[in-house]
């Protein structure tokens, strides 16, 4: 046995003890295991910023899809909306046939182009007189055109200053330089008038006339002008299935009124010869 003595001098003269020995396994193994420990660290700290970064990537992507898309939705809405309010006045629709103006989509007291809406006699803003007294529509001396005149004009009065009737030249405009095809569906009869652009409205027709064994569906339309070789009658667009001509009518008469947008363009002398080609019928 040695003494506590003879360990001190054995270590002094470079002997190793059963205690050294564990202190040296101690100290090769803790740098082993720290630098494990610091292999899985890193290992774990890259893999969270891998993760990172790829989520970052996939959400900056993803944002920048959304943003895009938002953009698009937002434009493609917006084009909607303008194009809407671009053919829309006073909540009513217009159509450009390529012609010197701009047509109605539907007749007044109607938002279906299949339905006549409402019918009523030569410048009657109410849209309601029953007289069949012809000085009631609007008097016995009536101004040669009421294109515009609220005080006359039914479609100025009802839809506002920026809608009127049509003239008797722009009646005249649509049956000459455009394509009349005769259309009898369910939805109802009329023509589908194209203009030289190709766009198109529809007038339905608002008559049924004949006899009891052979009837016929008839439009009549009021323009603004009066007939000028008699007095007592104005002027308006007639059509059936095989004929549309513009002639003049009882201003007491009942017809449907189809407005164009009225551009401050009209002429305020008619030509007796423009107001008086048809004769009253």
């Amino acid at each position: 046995m040695y003494s506590s003595g003879d360990t001190k001098k054995k270590e002094m003269r470079g002997y190793k003890t059963k205690n050294d020995d564990r202190s040296i396994s101690r100290a090769e193994s803790s740098p082993k295991r720290t630098e494990k420990h610091s292999k899985k660290t890193l290992k774990v700290l890259f893999s969270i910023i891998i993760v990172l970064c790829v989520g970052g990537s996939v959400f900056f992507i993803n944002n920048i899809i959304n943003n895009n898309t938002e953009q698009k939705d937002s434009l493609s809405i917006t084009d909607e909306e303008n194009t809407e309010d671009d053919s829309l006045i006073n909540g009513h629709r217009y159509v450009d046939l390529g012609l010197s103006v701009m047509w109605a989509d539907c007749n007044i007291g109607s938002d279906n182009p299949y339905n006549h809406g409402m019918l009523c006699g030569w410048a009657d803003i109410t849209g309601g007189k029953g007289s069949e007294d012809v000085n009631d529509y609007p008097s016995a001396n009536p101004p040669l055109n009421i294109c515009g005149n609220s005080s006359y004009d039914i479609a100025s009065s009802k839809w506002g200053k920026e809608w009127r009737l049509p003239t008797v030249r722009e009646y005249r405009e649509l049956l000459n330089k455009c394509e009349w095809s005769w259309v009898d569906s369910d939805d109802g009869c009329g023509y589908k008038i194209t203009g030289p652009n190709g766009n198109s409205i529809f007038l339905p027709t608002n008559y049924i006339s004949g006899t009891a064994t052979e009837k016929f569906e008839i439009g009549r339309y009021w323009t603004g002008t009066l007939c000028q070789n008699q007095k007592q009658g104005a002027m308006c667009l007639f059509f059936s299935h095989d004929c549309y001509i513009i002639r003049g009518e009882r201003r007491n008469e009942k017809y449907s009124i189809r407005p164009v947008v009225n551009d401050g363009s009209i002429i305020d002398k008619i030509s007796e010869e423009e107001a008086s080609e048809d004769e009253l019928i």
